[in-house]
């Protein structure tokens, strides 16, 4: 890993990287051992997302999860993603999706 990555989380073992040297301190996610993926142009940005994430599941009392097969509640889904898209893009949306298991 380069030396401008910090490592900032890990999520079922896979590393949250900010590019600390990079305009912005842009945000990646990599998943699965495979190549980081970019889910935010700027760490602000990426807080911008979580805070999202954080009060649309207030919104539903923290039951954003299936009590029978563990997927994310489509409906909880819906609300985010437009949310996501007007900040992150759709790509990096998905990337995020896809870092949190979402998909």
């Amino acid at each position: 890993m380069p030396k401008n990555h910090v490592v900032i989380a890990s999520f079922n073992d896979d590393p949250l990287i900010v590019d600390v040297e990079a305009p912005n301190s842009p945000v990646y996610a990599a998943f699965t051992g495979g190549e980081p993926n970019r889910v935010a142009d700027s760490l602000s940005d990426f807080f911008s997302a979580l805070a999202i994430l954080i009060e649309a599941a207030r919104t539903y009392a923290g039951e954003v999860k299936d009590e029978e097969t563990y997927e994310t509640k489509p409906e909880y889904l819906e609300h985010v993603e437009p949310l996501l898209q007007g900040l992150l893009g759709e790509e990096y949306t998905a990337h995020l999706f896809e870092y949190l298991s979402f998909c």
